[in-house]
């Protein structure tokens, strides 16, 4: 590579590096203000230039962002190729807050195209992303909107009711009064559609007094739920409900709304008056015998209205035609209840909560299997080698009391020395006995160890003040104190065979080999034992 064009690399580098950073820099930008500003954020959506998106983490805030600008807008996708690259990146990731939206949106989709099923399966999912903290609760409010306008559709009204009354719980508090509003007045027309009038009439209740408390007007929606309660009584009392028809249409006026059109019928039903109500009808367009409560609406209210204006044929006909909506109503509801994908949605989460139950706990009892396995094969280790060091020293105890007894010839001091290595290895034999079932511990066998070390290193030290001569002589040509202690047993008239059973097979072997290394010079041609006598007469 030409040195002129490094400079020229790095800044191409830096340049790619900064626009990557600045793409998703200007996606958190957006973010930011979505919520306030959607149609800017939707503006400014659509200006950005996709093929600028270069990581996965780019593409997925774009996926997800443009879905919610759509939304916000108004704007109702029925497919969920856009936001299917938020779904599937942040379904991987520990980004609950992400996650739940990305969930949410594709509820969202699936629910504009009338696809409910796949719709409750998203909320359910954004639902299990929203616990906990990490999503505010106007979102979560959100949720058991969207979640109740599901249940209303498939007819699963107590769910519905659960769902407004929890979003009345979470959204007492929040900025934005509207939400409180909405959730109070969903949850009184739950309650009504269940036939719960008075928990119904209480809860709008509540709603009058909270709404008084902020000082906020009363919404044409409260007018027109009070109005569902009392056009149902059995006896409306005309006068109080002429007084409340009033408002709703004086409420419905002063906000720019249009009134409710079958509520209408409803009321001047209940009014008596039955040409208006008839009137009002034949405006509408025959919903024709659907699968919806519009239709089943449409046809009640028309034999009613016909029957009062004594149109019995005509009442009759449409009689039959409002039970064909309601039959067709319960087939919907029996084919397609939500409460199923709920179970299905828990049993499911339940199996995977089981499994990984299962995953563990086979791990931790492999891993306490391991582990035993290790103590076992370890502690038969360890206890073989107590049971060699207690072998070993029960053979060197019986050598030394055997040799004593016998009165071998030996200086007095070394003979002191012995018994004292003989009352040092007695408490160990006497509670570590090989029939015991008490076994030494690590420490204990060090201490075998480290008093046979001791004795050697007093031989080596009584030599020295003995025979300063001799012990010189070895010292000078490397040895050690324990090393000195050997090759004085071999000039205190013991043989190399009977040294292991005092300093351990192994030990002696080792120590000799190691003398004679330093040795070499000096003992070639001749033995070991041979060379030290012949010095020890020459200089001791």
């Amino acid at each position: 590579m030409h040195k002129s064009l490094l400079p020229f690399l790095i800044f191409a580098a830096l340049i790619t590096g900064s626009c990557r950073g600045g793409a998703y820099a200007s996606l958190q930008e957006i973010e930011g203000f979505i919520q306030d500003d959607p149609v800017r954020a939707y503006k400014e959506l659509s200006e950005i230039d996709k093929g600028t998106l270069r990581t996965a983490r780019e593409k997925a805030l774009y996926s997800l962002l443009i879905s919610a600008a759509l939304d916000k807008n108004y704007i109702d996708l029925q497919s969920d190729s856009l936001i299917a690259p938020a779904v599937r990146y942040y379904s991987r990731r520990p980004e609950k807050y992400h996650r739940f939206l990305a969930r949410y949106y594709e509820g969202r989709v699936y629910e504009n195209a009338g696809e409910y099923d796949k719709a409750m399966d998203s909320y359910l999912k954004a639902d299990e992303a929203a616990r906990g903290r990490s999503v505010p609760d106007e979102y979560k409010v959100r949720l058991s909107f969207a979640k109740g306008r599901v249940y209303v559709r498939q007819f699963a009204n107590d769910r519905a009711l659960e769902e407004s009354l929890k979003a009345m719980t979470l959204s007492r508090n929040l900025e934005n009064p509207q939400f409180y509003i909405r959730s109070a007045l969903d949850a009184a027309g739950g309650y009504h559609i269940l036939k719960k009038d008075e928990e119904a009439g209480a809860c709008l209740d509540t709603l009058s007094s909270w709404l008084a408390s902020k000082g906020l007007g009363i919404p044409a929606e409260y007018y027109s739920t009070r109005l569902r309660l009392e056009v149902t009584k059995p006896e409306p009392c005309k006068d109080s409900l002429d007084i409340l028809f009033g408002k709703y249409l004086e409420a419905c006026s002063g906000q720019g709304r249009t009134p409710d059109a079958f509520l209408n019928v409803h009321a001047k039903l209940a009014l008596g008056l039955y040409r208006e109500a008839k009137e009002d009808l034949d405006r509408i367009q025959s919903p024709g015998v659907s699968q919806s409560f519009t239709s089943a609406d449409y046809y009640y209210l028309l034999s009613k209205a016909e029957k009062s204006l004594g149109l019995y044929k005509e009442a009759l006909t449409d009689l039959k035609n409002y039970q064909t909506s309601v039959e067709n109503i319960n087939l919907t509801v029996f084919n397609n209840d939500v409460r199923f994908l709920e179970e299905r949605f828990e049993d499911e989460r339940s199996k995977e909560r089981t499994k990984r139950g299962l995953i563990l706990a086979s791990l931790a009892i492999a891993a306490l299997l391991s582990a035993l396995a290790f103590a076992i094969v370890r502690y038969r280790k360890r206890k073989a080698e107590y049971d060699r060091s207690l072998q070993e020293a029960r053979s060197e105890y019986d050598y030394i009391k055997s040799m004593l007894s016998n009165g071998k010839e030996s200086s007095p001091e070394y003979e002191d020395l012995l018994q004292s290595r003989l009352r040092a290895l007695k408490p160990h034999l006497e509670s570590y006995g090989l029939k015991s079932r008490r076994r030494p511990s690590n420490r204990d066998a060090a201490k075998l160890a480290d008093e046979r070390r001791n004795m050697l290193e007093a031989i080596a030290l009584m030599c020295a003040l003995t025979h300063p001569g001799f012990t010189s002589v070895l010292a000078g040509r490397g040895l050690s104190a324990e090393e000195i202690g050997v090759c004085a047993l071999y000039v205190s008239d013991y043989r190399p065979k009977e040294l292991p059973d005092i300093l351990g097979k192994s030990s002696i072997y080792h120590r000799n080999t190691e003398i004679r290394d330093k040795l070499e010079d000096l003992v070639q041609g001749t033995t070991l034992p041979v060379w030290l006598r012949q010095l020890y007469r020459e200089r001791g």
